[in-house]
Order: C-alpha cells, then structure tokens, then sequence
C-alpha cells in the first residue's frame, strides 16, 4: 500500500513536471510570435513613416523646382529691363555726345 502511495505521487510529480515543460515552452512559442507579430508591425509602421516621408520630400522638390523656376523667369524679365534700360541711357548719352558735336 505504501508502495503504491509513493508509485502515485512518483507519477503525479513526474505528470506535473511534464505539464510545467509544456507550459514553459507553449510560453516561450507565445513570446517568439509575439515579438514576431511586434517585428512586423514595427516594419509595418517604418515602412509608412518612410512613404510619407518620401511624399513629403518629392513635394518640396516640386515647390523647389517651382520657385527656381519662377526665380529664374524674374531673373530673366529684370535682366531684359536692365538691357533696355541701358541700350535706351547708351542712345540718350549719343545723343547728347552728337548733340554737343554740333
């Protein structure tokens, strides 16, 4: 009777360490999906940040490129200007050179 007393807890001990390994390792299987899913959804998350941020950069190109362009239309017109401004004061200085050679 003894004997079966200390058979019965020898087997209900080795049952329960049998369930405490399970257990650990369906913990650590929860924990490796778990940093699995994480990882993804970290990816997820970097991926967007960096598409937006790429949005961002290629419409501030486009702004850029859009001021240079105008800056460089200004540029021109005032340039233009410029060049009348000074074929028109070079005749009025002939003039006057004529004018006082006469």
């Amino acid at each position: 009777m003894a004997e079966q007393l200390v058979q019965s807890i020898l087997e209900a001990e080795s049952q329960a360490e049998q369930m405490r390994r399970g257990a650990a390792a369906q913990g650590r299987d929860a924990l490796i999906e778990a940093e699995a899913q994480m990882k993804a959804a970290y990816s997820e998350k970097l991926a967007a940040f960096t598409a937006q941020a790429q949005d961002i950069a290629a419409a501030a190109q486009k702004e850029t490129d859009a001021a240079c362009r105008q800056a460089g239309i200004q540029a021109k017109e005032q340039g233009e200007a410029l060049r009348q401004r000074a074929e028109q004061n070079m005749a009025k200085a002939i003039a006057f050179i004529v004018e006082r050679m006469s």
